[in-house]
């Protein structure tokens, strides 16, 4: 019984994985307001590129990533 509950949770994580709309929505919500967080207080954010750990300003990130830059809140 518990293994038909854990292989129905599977298979529903994983379709919500797959769609990836809500989960997306969500994380990229999360990185936007870590970003403005980031801003407001002066302070950089680590960021992996070409295989390993730089430090980029949040006015770097914005520019880099989002191509509608958010003012702080």
């Amino acid at each position: 019984m518990a293994k038909d509950r854990t292989d129905r949770t599977d298979r529903d994580i994983d379709a919500a994985f797959e769609q990836g709309t809500p989960i997306e929505e969500a994380l990229n919500e999360a990185v936007r307001e870590v970003v403005r967080h980031h801003k407001r207080m002066g302070l950089p954010l680590a960021v992996w590129r070409d295989g390993k750990t730089v430090w980029l300003s949040a006015e770097e990130v914005e520019a880099e990533y989002y191509s509608d830059p958010q003012p702080p809140q």
